[in-house]
């Protein structure tokens, strides 16, 4: 006959194993199993110790998202010095981190459960036996578990752009021209081509003159539209080109962060204009639309001025100055003319960045002239 003893800990409570086994013809038959818990921490001396936690979920946790790790913090509340004498762990994926200190009444430590993911897709649930004094009845387990998610290419895509497990029929809400005082609405369609959930956490950089629907999460193979709506009461504010971008934050492993663009031109509607009012309009008048500026250093700043008169008989708002390039821009020192005043336009070049030789640049006045509600303003320079 042969006997085993040994001790196990089970929900902090500590257990006396006996096992008998008899052996015959070279073979282990176990003819009788008997579990005594003869001792627990009641009449064994109490365990010396206590965890504020002995099990922690990561949940869900990429492949690619290196290793993870939990800290289990316990104390030393017996009369005696402590000490962690021996750390067995179920799997080289699991890796412990602890201090050989003495622990004193009283005092505390922590022991730190790292789990790499890398190639183990799939759940896991993984657990750490600790001995403390050399005392195997001293001892516990501590549990780490969670689901380890896949991170692969899709071979597929719904949509012909990719970013990431995503698709998307375009990356630019257009709207191209719209109107004053009307709401406006824009479409991309996105699909979620990869094996994992995609929960969009949030969006960034979406101005108050837009309202966006989207959704929170796309399972795999779902797809789903995202729509773009103008609010009529902010997009006057508007005049003219505009280009936005909007950023999307997911959870998506191989692309976190997806960029979107908004892209149109407002303009103001002069159709419902009665032959009175078009009479007493504004009139827009600039001194040059042709500026040429000479020569400039490369890495240089050079201005010009033109001037702006209202010919008409009612205010002239210069309601945007679009310019396709910061090399060239201008600035006036009102935005409002009244009728018979003049003000100054100022032309700026700068050179910065740009290459050596001729160049030419555009700014668009956008105005309330109805006769003339854009005006374009081209400045020359030679760069050397």
């Amino acid at each position: 006959m042969n006997l085993w003893i040994d001790f196990w800990e089970v929900d902090n409570q500590t257990y006396l194993i006996i096992i008998f086994a008899y052996m015959k013809t070279n073979l282990l038959s176990l003819c009788s199993f008997l579990l005594l818990t003869l001792l627990s921490q009641h009449v064994l001396a109490q365990s010396p110790f206590i965890f504020e936690k002995i099990e922690h979920d990561f949940g869900e946790i990429y492949e690619t998202s290196g290793a993870v790790s939990a800290k289990f913090k316990f104390k030393n509340t017996g009369d005696k010095p402590l000490f962690i004498s021996e750390v067995n762990v179920s799997c080289g994926c699991t890796t412990p981190e602890y201090s050989k200190d003495t622990l004193q009444p009283g005092d505390s430590s922590v022991i730190i459960a790292r789990y790499d993911p890398a190639g183990r897709p799939g759940g896991f649930d993984k657990s750490i036996h600790i001995v403390f004094n050399n005392n195997r009845g001293f001892s516990t387990f501590i549990k780490i578990k969670g689901i380890v998610l896949s991170v692969v290419k899709p071979e597929k895509k719904k949509y012909s752009i990719l970013y990431g497990s995503t698709s998307f029929s375009n990356t630019t809400f257009e709207f191209g021209e719209i109107k004053e005082n009307r709401e406006y609405t824009a479409t991309i369609k996105i699909a979620n081509d990869g094996l994992n959930v995609v929960k969009i956490l949030g969006v960034q950089d979406l101005t108050k003159e837009f309202t966006l629907d989207f959704p929170k999460e796309l399972k795999p193979g779902d797809s789903a539209i995202l729509t773009l709506k103008t609010n009529k009461s902010d997009l006057a504010k508007l005049w003219g080109e505009f280009s936005y971008r909007i950023i999307f934050v997911t959870n998506d492993q191989l692309m976190g962060v997806k960029v979107l663009y908004i892209k149109g031109k407002t303009v103001q509607d002069f159709s419902h204009l009665s032959k009175s009012e078009l009479a007493n309009a504004p009139i827009i008048k600039v001194s040059s639309t042709n500026v040429n500026f000479g020569e400039l250093k490369q890495g240089g700043l050079k201005t010009q001025t033109v001037t702006i008169t209202n010919k008409g008989n009612s205010n002239l708002e210069i309601r945007n100055i679009h310019s396709g390039c910061y090399c060239f821009r201008g600035e006036v020192e009102t935005k409002v003319i009244a009728p018979g005043e003049t003000i100054t336009l100022t032309l700026i070049f700068d050179s910065v960045g740009q290459k050596v030789g001729q160049m030419s640049r555009g700014i668009t006045l956008y105005t309330n002239d109805p006769k003339n509600p854009e005006l374009l303003v081209y400045g020359v320079i030679d760069i050397k």
